[in-house]
């Protein structure tokens, strides 16, 4: 909807952690409406499902993310989601920030009900369907496992996986301009060197 109220007939389309799920869905769905899929910090399921994909939350059964979703809950408005998003920022000047963020951003009840809608994604389906150029990202320690991010990148028909360092879910902390630095690589073919100071 979004594309044909702008006019826009193709594009490339990014996301990030269930983003990159619905970019793999869209992609899957409307081949001639996207031109590239970049996928990161992206996942198959949030929930494990042994043996096919046992990976969940750093190996945290399915009892371990309700546990992570009721610790969330309890310290909502806090800035409590650096801690699985965003380790890095704990204890900065950033925290209270993302405490007052997380406040007006959604009620607890409506995080509760996000999750739980999380939870019932599974991508492994539409994984073979995504015909479009391809880019997977996925951190070393992230809190969602590389081994689901690799996962979803031997699915996807010759899609390219990139693993960086970094335990930082959001592609927006730590290194952003790795991160732009490799999209931009993958959508024109090379990078662009940083203007120096």
């Amino acid at each position: 909807a979004v594309m044909d109220a702008e006019g826009v007939e193709r594009a490339a389309v990014f996301g990030c952690s269930e983003g990159a799920s619905l970019a793999a869905f869209f992609a899957a769905d409307h081949p001639d409406r996207v031109s590239h899929a970049v996928l990161y910090g992206s996942f198959a399921r949030l929930a494990p499902e042994p043996p096919e994909y046992p990976w969940s939350f750093r190996g945290r059964g399915l009892g371990g993310i309700e546990k992570a979703i009721t610790d969330s809950l309890e310290g909502w408005g806090e800035g409590v989601m650096l801690v699985p998003l965003a380790p890095s920022l704990l204890g900065t000047d950033q925290q209270p920030w993302w405490g007052r963020y997380e406040r007006a951003s959604m009620s607890p009840q409506t995080v509760r009900k996000l999750l739980a809608a999380n939870l019932d994604l599974d991508l492994r389906p539409a994984l073979p369907m995504v015909l479009v150029p391809t880019l997977v990202m996925h951190r070393t320690m992230d809190m969602l496992p590389i081994e689901g991010g690799r996962y979803v990148a031997e699915r996807i028909p010759d899609a390219r996986f990139v693993e960086l360092e970094g335990d930082d879910h959001w592609p927006w902390v730590h290194d952003p301009d790795e991160v732009c630095g490799y999209v931009e690589e993958f959508l024109t073919g090379r990078r662009t060197a940083p203007e120096p100071e």
